[in-house]
């Protein structure tokens, strides 16, 4: 009998991608071919109007898979580590909003993924771990990156000094999350986020999407700039048209998937 397929894309006729990490009997562990699997479907999702990461069985990622890295541990470990950032970049890349869906423990990598996410929502007995310090590893995956920005840089340190369980409670006081609920209303919250992000416009959602990640390391100026020029693109837009002529109409706009402002 094959192998289940290590991560599985669906797209509706809406433009919802689902990414599902499928590797329930490892705990939806990492390894080269469930990161390459990975990428690809995150590249296939691209172009969706909104994406969710999620997962099968107990755990929502517990990282890497450590028993895959065997031997000399070095050239799998960098293997790995760049097939799974072709995944990180291109859901950083999209327009369309990420919700990450976590049920379970997400740890190493899967800590990656939640703060990757531009909308996390989380199951009551979520917990967090930063793990890789604790296997002697440095972290992949965007963590370096995501963590500090999603929970600040002191927070992102003790979690790696300490290698503590962040509950769930914690995790959203903390800002890693955006809404904690009953294992039992975990879709229905997860449902209400993608039905916002298919009543906004696409090409807005990704403008704004990528001005805030630009703008921890920008100067006032620069970041003014950025904003004139996604705003001007925004403008010439169908969407940017429609938004406006739906307002002053005092209607619903019915907007496009949009498209992509300058870089």
């Amino acid at each position: 009998m094959a192998s289940p397929e290590p991560v599985r894309l669906t797209v509706d006729d809406r433009g919802v991608a689902v990414v599902e990490l499928n590797r329930p009997e490892a705990s939806n562990s990492i390894d080269v071919a469930t990161a390459t699997a990975l990428g690809a479907a995150a590249q296939q999702a691209a172009d969706a109007r909104v994406i969710v990461l999620r997962s099968t069985g107990r755990f929502f990622c517990a990282g890497g898979d450590l028993s895959s890295f065997t031997g000399d541990p070095a050239p799998r470990l960098q293997e790995t580590a760049e097939a799974f950032h072709v995944a990180v970049r291109a859901l950083a890349a999209a327009d369309a909003p990420v919700i990450a869906r976590v049920q379970g423990v997400a740890a190493g990598a899967g800590l990656s993924l939640v703060a990757a996410a531009d909308i996390a929502v989380a199951a009551e007995e979520a917990s967090f771990v930063f793990a890789y310090g604790a296997a002697g590893l440095s972290p992949d995956g965007g963590a370096s990156y995501f963590l500090p920005r999603r929970i600040g840089e002191r927070r992102t340190f003790e979690l790696a000094l300490t290698n503590r369980r962040l509950d769930a409670a914690t995790a959203v006081a903390w800002g890693l999350l955006n809404r904690v609920v009953p294992a039992s209303g975990l879709d229905a919250a997860v449902d209400e986020y993608v039905e916002a992000a298919l009543r906004g416009s696409t090409g807005s959602l990704g403008a704004i999407k990528h001005l805030v990640a630009t703008s921890p390391d920008a100067t006032l100026d620069e970041q003014l700039d950025r904003e004139s020029a996604a705003l001007y693109a925004r403008g010439a837009s169908a969407d940017g048209r429609e938004g406006i002529a739906a307002f002053l109409a005092k209607r619903r706009p019915v907007f496009g998937s949009g498209t992509r402002p300058p870089a």
